[in-house]
């Protein structure tokens, strides 16, 4: 996972390596972001997944997401 803070308004910009098949992990890693972050969720958008930002994902099939633990440190 990527997260890139904007300078110039706090916004936030979430690359990860999840496909979004209609099961949500765009949504649920917004969410997550938010509330790690401690900001709206309005301030949060997700980048198109891309192996060159997000490289070796964990597996996405079916509709089923695997998703990899992270921690934000401040």
């Amino acid at each position: 996972m990527q997260v890139s803070i904007l300078a110039h308004d706090g916004s936030v910009q979430v690359a990860h390596g999840g496909a979004e098949m209609g099961q949500g992990i765009n949504e649920k890693v917004i969410q997550a972001t938010a509330y790690a972050l401690g900001i709206p969720v309005e301030m949060i958008t997700i980048q198109p997944t891309d192996t060159f930002t997000t490289p070796n994902s964990i597996a996405s099939g079916g509709s089923i997401t695997r998703y990899a633990p992270y921690t934000l440190q401040a």
